[in-house]
């Protein structure tokens, strides 16, 4: 998946996305200097953001 496609999953913004694979915060790979992101690590990320914001929610 492409950054575009993972930061409307994650529902932010594309240089979020891009630091996220910087700091090895999602699993990616750089492919013709694109950034190529792993579905189930951002999925994994997405459920610890949902987690949090529960948990702010309370």
């Amino acid at each position: 998946m492409n950054t575009t496609a993972a930061a409307l999953q994650a529902q932010v913004s594309v240089p979020t996305i891009r630091t996220w694979c910087r700091n090895g915060v999602i699993a990616a790979a750089k492919q013709a200097g694109r950034w190529i992101i792993d579905a189930a690590s951002l999925a994994a990320r997405i459920a610890i953001g949902a987690r949090r914001a529960r948990k702010q929610d309370a």
